[in-house]
């Protein structure tokens, strides 16, 4: 049985903008705060691997399974004795947003599945999901967009409700963990928990 958590959260910065925040893996403690260091070598790229050292954990080898700039679609997986972890990153434009989703995906050995069910992946799941809304902050702020500059595309409330609809209508994906917020300076997101 697969633990699975996924999030989307909602930017106001280009699509393509925030797949390059994807792809530069060696700025991932920028929007990650669980990572102390992250290294690749050269380009990132399908079959290519890069490693990443959480603060609270040992290095870790992922190999990248696709990186796919025309679909702004990332999956890579790590690989332990434990089991697998797979993750997914995609950006998908919706009207004047981007919708960035982050999946998180663990096939574990049963022997270990109830001990890293409860010990382990509600903290890496929780984690994925702050990770995922620091990244699209950070998008918004690296694009100028953020707080209604020149830049910035705003739609009215029942125009985002419509659009958020028709997202939901067409995606495959799951959007879990939470729902879309109130307009707050302009700026939306998911918030986990919250109904």
């Amino acid at each position: 049985m697969p633990l699975i958590t996924t999030y989307t959260a909602f930017s106001v910065a280009p699509a393509a903008d925030i797949f390059k925040l994807i792809l530069n893996v060696e700025t991932w403690t920028q929007w990650d705060r669980r990572l102390e260091f992250t290294k690749a070598i050269g380009h990132v790229h399908a079959g290519a691997s890069y490693s990443l050292k959480p603060w609270l954990g040992n290095e870790i080898t992922i190999e990248v399974l696709e990186a796919d700039s025309s679909k702004l679609f990332f999956h890579d997986r790590a690989t332990f004795q434990f089991g697998t972890i797979e993750s997914e990153r995609s950006v998908e434009k919706v009207g004047p947003f981007s919708l960035l989703t982050q999946t998180l995906r663990a096939q574990i050995d049963p022997q270990f599945l109830h001990a890293f069910s409860r010990s382990f992946w509600p903290d890496w799941a929780q984690g994925m999901i702050e990770a995922t809304r620091a990244l699209a902050l950070k998008a918004d702020l690296d694009s100028g967009t953020l707080g209604g500059g020149a830049s910035a595309q705003v739609a009215p409330k029942a125009d985002f409700d419509e659009l958020i609809t028709d997202a939901a209508g067409r995606s495959a994906r799951v959007v879990s963990e939470g729902r879309v917020e109130k307009w707050r300076n302009k700026v939306c997101s998911v918030v986990p928990g919250s109904s």
